[in-house]
Protein backbone atom coordinates (compact mmCIF):
# COMPACT_ATOMS: atom_id res chain seq x y z
CA UNK A 1 0.00 0.00 0.00
CA UNK A 2 2.85 2.57 0.78
CA UNK A 3 3.77 2.55 -2.95
CA UNK A 4 0.27 3.32 -3.78
CA UNK A 5 -0.17 6.09 -1.54
CA UNK A 6 2.83 8.01 -2.59
CA UNK A 7 1.71 7.73 -6.15
CA UNK A 8 -1.88 8.83 -5.41
CA UNK A 9 -2.94 5.59 -6.79
CA UNK A 10 -4.97 3.68 -4.07
CA UNK A 11 -8.39 2.58 -3.87
CA UNK A 12 -11.67 2.68 -1.85
CA UNK A 13 -10.43 -0.82 -0.19
CA UNK A 14 -7.40 0.76 0.71
CA UNK A 15 -9.10 4.07 2.60
CA UNK A 16 -11.38 1.10 4.61
CA UNK A 17 -8.32 -0.83 5.62
CA UNK A 18 -5.86 2.33 6.37
CA UNK A 19 -9.29 3.38 8.61
CA UNK A 20 -9.45 -0.25 10.64
CA UNK A 21 -5.63 0.17 11.62
CA UNK A 22 -4.80 -0.62 15.42
CA UNK A 23 -2.83 2.54 17.17
CA UNK A 24 0.10 0.73 16.50
CA UNK A 25 -0.72 -0.26 12.80
CA UNK A 26 -1.89 3.74 12.24
CA UNK A 27 1.94 4.65 13.81
CA UNK A 28 3.68 1.80 11.35
CA UNK A 29 2.06 3.23 8.57
CA UNK A 30 2.90 6.53 8.53
CA UNK A 31 6.47 5.70 9.92
CA UNK A 32 7.01 3.89 6.89
CA UNK A 33 5.60 6.70 4.77
CA UNK A 34 8.31 9.08 5.92
CA UNK A 35 10.94 6.36 5.76
CA UNK A 36 9.93 6.00 2.07
CA UNK A 37 9.62 9.55 1.15
CA UNK A 38 13.14 9.62 3.46
CA UNK A 39 15.16 7.62 0.64
CA UNK A 40 13.82 9.64 -2.24
CA UNK A 41 14.75 12.94 -0.47
CA UNK A 42 18.39 11.62 0.39
CA UNK A 43 18.71 10.53 -3.15
CA UNK A 44 17.49 13.66 -4.01
CA UNK A 45 19.76 16.12 -1.94
CA UNK A 46 22.66 13.55 -2.66
CA UNK A 47 22.23 14.71 -6.88
CA UNK A 48 21.45 18.27 -6.39
CA UNK A 49 25.27 18.31 -4.62
CA UNK A 50 26.86 16.42 -6.89
CA UNK A 51 25.16 18.43 -10.19
CA UNK A 52 26.09 21.36 -8.11
CA UNK A 53 29.65 20.38 -8.11
CA UNK A 54 29.98 18.94 -11.61
CA UNK A 55 28.52 22.45 -12.57
CA UNK A 56 31.47 24.38 -11.51
CA UNK A 57 34.18 21.62 -12.79
CA UNK A 58 32.67 22.06 -16.16
CA UNK A 59 32.99 26.27 -15.61
CA UNK A 60 36.21 25.15 -15.25
CA UNK A 61 36.86 23.34 -17.88
CA UNK A 62 34.94 25.58 -20.44
CA UNK A 63 38.46 27.54 -21.03
CA UNK A 64 39.98 23.92 -22.01
CA UNK A 65 37.37 23.14 -24.62
CA UNK A 66 37.58 26.58 -25.97
CA UNK A 67 41.21 26.08 -26.49
CA UNK A 68 40.42 22.83 -28.72
CA UNK A 69 41.68 20.53 -26.91
CA UNK A 70 40.42 17.14 -25.68
CA UNK A 71 37.58 16.23 -23.68
CA UNK A 72 40.01 13.39 -22.04
CA UNK A 73 41.91 16.59 -21.12
CA UNK A 74 39.64 19.28 -19.85
CA UNK A 75 37.99 16.83 -17.64
CA UNK A 76 40.64 13.57 -16.68
CA UNK A 77 42.31 16.28 -14.84
CA UNK A 78 39.34 17.19 -12.47
CA UNK A 79 38.77 12.80 -12.48
CA UNK A 80 41.60 13.08 -11.10
CA UNK A 81 40.97 15.26 -8.19
CA UNK A 82 37.98 13.56 -7.69
CA UNK A 83 39.85 10.16 -7.10
CA UNK A 84 42.34 12.05 -5.23
CA UNK A 85 39.56 13.15 -2.64
CA UNK A 86 38.29 9.90 -2.33
CA UNK A 87 41.32 8.30 -1.49
CA UNK A 88 41.53 10.49 1.27
CA UNK A 89 38.05 9.94 2.45
CA UNK A 90 38.54 6.45 2.37
CA UNK A 91 42.14 6.81 4.80
CA UNK A 92 39.68 8.62 6.85
CA UNK A 93 37.34 5.76 7.10
CA UNK A 94 34.88 7.87 5.90
CA UNK A 95 33.81 5.60 2.73
CA UNK A 96 30.27 5.28 4.06
CA UNK A 97 29.84 9.02 4.21
CA UNK A 98 27.47 11.34 2.40
CA UNK A 99 30.53 13.05 0.88
CA UNK A 100 32.12 9.79 -0.61
CA UNK A 101 28.62 9.05 -2.25
CA UNK A 102 28.62 12.47 -3.10
CA UNK A 103 32.15 12.13 -4.95
CA UNK A 104 31.52 8.78 -6.17
CA UNK A 105 28.40 10.29 -7.85
CA UNK A 106 30.38 13.06 -9.62
CA UNK A 107 32.98 10.65 -10.55
CA UNK A 108 30.67 8.24 -12.60
CA UNK A 109 28.92 11.39 -13.70
CA UNK A 110 32.10 13.07 -15.54
CA UNK A 111 33.44 9.84 -16.73
CA UNK A 112 29.89 9.22 -18.08
CA UNK A 113 30.22 12.35 -20.17
CA UNK A 114 33.81 11.57 -21.41
CA UNK A 115 32.31 7.83 -22.16
CA UNK A 116 29.14 9.73 -24.30
CA UNK A 117 31.92 12.19 -26.53
CA UNK A 118 33.86 8.90 -27.52
CA UNK A 119 30.99 7.49 -28.42
CA UNK A 120 29.30 10.50 -30.06
CA UNK A 121 32.81 10.60 -31.71
CA UNK A 122 32.69 14.66 -30.39
CA UNK A 123 36.20 14.26 -28.47
CA UNK A 124 37.60 17.66 -28.95
CA UNK A 125 36.82 21.45 -28.92
CA UNK A 126 33.15 22.62 -29.15
CA UNK A 127 31.65 19.56 -30.22
CA UNK A 128 32.89 17.77 -27.02
CA UNK A 129 31.67 20.85 -24.61
CA UNK A 130 28.33 20.51 -26.90
CA UNK A 131 28.74 16.91 -25.92
CA UNK A 132 29.01 17.41 -22.30
CA UNK A 133 26.67 20.18 -21.70
CA UNK A 134 23.90 17.76 -23.04
CA UNK A 135 24.57 14.70 -21.16
CA UNK A 136 24.87 17.37 -18.03
CA UNK A 137 21.58 18.66 -18.84
CA UNK A 138 20.27 15.44 -18.68
CA UNK A 139 21.64 14.83 -15.17
CA UNK A 140 19.48 17.82 -14.34
CA UNK A 141 16.84 16.76 -15.59
CA UNK A 142 16.92 13.73 -13.04
CA UNK A 143 17.31 15.69 -10.41
CA UNK A 144 13.96 17.61 -11.53
CA UNK A 145 12.13 14.40 -11.87
CA UNK A 146 13.28 13.75 -8.37
CA UNK A 147 12.48 16.55 -6.95
CA UNK A 148 8.47 16.72 -8.58
CA UNK A 149 8.21 12.94 -7.28
CA UNK A 150 9.33 13.76 -3.67
CA UNK A 151 6.79 16.58 -3.91
CA UNK A 152 4.16 14.44 -5.66
CA UNK A 153 4.84 11.76 -2.19
CA UNK A 154 4.39 14.48 -0.13
CA UNK A 155 1.40 15.81 -1.19
CA UNK A 156 -0.19 12.17 -2.04
CA UNK A 157 0.40 10.77 1.36
CA UNK A 158 -1.00 14.30 3.33
CA UNK A 159 -4.03 13.25 1.17
CA UNK A 160 -4.21 10.17 2.05
CA UNK A 161 -3.84 10.66 5.79
CA UNK A 162 -6.30 12.93 5.81
CA UNK A 163 -9.00 11.18 4.40
CA UNK A 164 -8.14 8.30 6.30
CA UNK A 165 -8.26 10.22 9.54
CA UNK A 166 -8.98 14.04 9.17
CA UNK A 167 -6.86 16.74 10.53
CA UNK A 168 -6.81 14.67 13.66
CA UNK A 169 -3.60 13.44 16.06
CA UNK A 170 -2.38 11.04 12.96
CA UNK A 171 -1.87 13.69 10.52
CA UNK A 172 -0.67 15.89 13.06
CA UNK A 173 1.60 13.31 14.24
CA UNK A 174 2.43 12.60 10.67
CA UNK A 175 3.13 16.12 9.47
CA UNK A 176 5.71 16.64 12.95
CA UNK A 177 8.00 13.35 11.77
CA UNK A 178 8.83 15.59 8.48
CA UNK A 179 10.30 18.04 11.01
CA UNK A 180 11.95 15.42 13.05
CA UNK A 181 13.59 12.96 10.26
CA UNK A 182 17.21 14.99 9.07
CA UNK A 183 16.44 14.01 5.28
CA UNK A 184 12.93 15.24 4.93
CA UNK A 185 13.67 18.55 6.71
CA UNK A 186 16.80 18.99 4.76
CA UNK A 187 15.00 18.44 1.34
CA UNK A 188 12.05 21.06 2.79
CA UNK A 189 14.36 23.23 3.49
CA UNK A 190 16.18 23.33 0.75
CA UNK A 191 13.70 23.27 -2.02
CA UNK A 192 10.68 24.17 -0.23
CA UNK A 193 7.37 22.51 -0.41
CA UNK A 194 4.13 23.44 -1.31
CA UNK A 195 1.69 20.52 -0.02
CA UNK A 196 4.09 20.25 3.28
CA UNK A 197 3.06 23.98 3.72
CA UNK A 198 -0.48 23.66 3.22
CA UNK A 199 -0.97 21.07 5.66
CA UNK A 200 1.59 22.30 8.22
CA UNK A 201 -1.27 24.05 10.62
CA UNK A 202 -2.48 21.03 11.38
CA UNK A 203 0.79 19.74 13.68
CA UNK A 204 0.04 20.59 17.25
CA UNK A 205 2.35 18.74 20.67
CA UNK A 206 0.72 16.22 22.42
CA UNK A 207 -0.52 13.92 19.23
CA UNK A 208 -1.54 10.19 20.32
CA UNK A 209 -3.25 8.10 17.54
CA UNK A 210 -6.66 6.57 17.41
CA UNK A 211 -7.46 3.03 17.96
CA UNK A 212 -8.85 0.77 15.44
CA UNK A 213 -8.73 -3.33 14.59
CA UNK A 214 -6.61 -4.40 11.64
CA UNK A 215 -2.73 -5.45 10.73
CA UNK A 216 -0.53 -3.23 8.43
CA UNK A 217 -0.97 -4.04 4.70
CA UNK A 218 2.34 -4.43 2.90
CA UNK A 219 3.30 -3.22 -0.37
Amino acid sequence: MIDRILEGTTTDDDLETARSYSYDDRKKLTDRLIGSLSSTFEETLLLEQAVEDVALGLKQARPVFAAGLSVDQALGFIVKMVDVSMSDLADAGEQDSEEYEKQELVKDMLEGFIDSCNEAGTTEGEEAYETVHFEYRGEVGKLEALKTKSEAGIANSLKFVKECYGEGNELAAYIKGFDTNMFAARFIGTFGSPSFFAYKHVAAPGETFATGSAETEGD
